[in-house]
């Protein structure tokens, strides 16, 4: 299905600066990930696994951000723009957002 990232992207991109990256689309050049990595203040994965394979493959920016990298634990079982995928994403990222300020 495929379709937490780019759902979340579109519910937030009016009130912040997001970019959808598939970190196992091997259409995304390494570099244009890495380059997203160290320019966003904030990264937000879904999954755990998502975390780890950032973490193998971008040690050091990983490592700089350790405390800017959040894990959403959403698994890929929704439609894209299902509203329980919204509301499920509203509440998991405000969070992240209300522990920042």
């Amino acid at each position: 299905m495929v379709n937490r990232s780019p759902t979340a992207a579109k519910m937030f991109e009016s009130r912040y600066e997001t970019k959808s990256l598939g970190i196992y689309d091997s259409y995304i050049p390494m570099n244009e990930i890495k380059k997203s990595l160290e320019f966003y203040d904030l990264i937000i994965v879904m999954e755990k696994r998502h975390l780890s394979k950032l973490k193998t493959k971008y040690p050091n920016v990983c490592k700089n951000k350790a405390n800017r990298i959040y894990v959403l634990d959403i698994p890929d079982i929704y439609m894209n723009g299902e509203v329980k995928l919204k509301n499920v994403l509203e509440k998991k990222i405000n969070k992240i957002l209300s522990s920042l300020k």
